[in-house]
């Protein structure tokens, strides 16, 4: 079961196996990215072995997966940027 808060959007990784969190173009709808307008968005993940890189500091609502057995995804935050996760750090 998932919960939408009102307000969310909710993007699903479309950049392959790598790819920069912060460009558009890696997230389907490729209107923004999740936390670049609103901090209830929720990210979801469809596939393994994915690095996504994220530079700046950002809060997202939820980090979603959708595949049993799922392994090895890396989110890199560069130094001082922190990704906030509902009530939860990366």
């Amino acid at each position: 079961m998932s919960i939408t808060r009102a307000g969310a959007t909710t993007y699903t990784w479309a950049g392959g196996s790598s790819g920069a969190w912060t460009t558009a173009s890696n997230w389907s709808p490729s209107s923004g990215y999740p936390g670049k307008t609103g901090t209830t968005d929720i990210a979801i993940f469809n596939s393994n072995n994915v690095t996504v890189t994220l530079s700046s500091t950002l809060t997202i609502g939820q980090l979603q997966t959708t595949s049993w057995g799922y392994t090895g995804m890396t989110i890199s935050v560069s130094s001082g940027n922190t990704l906030k996760i509902g009530r939860a750090h990366v």
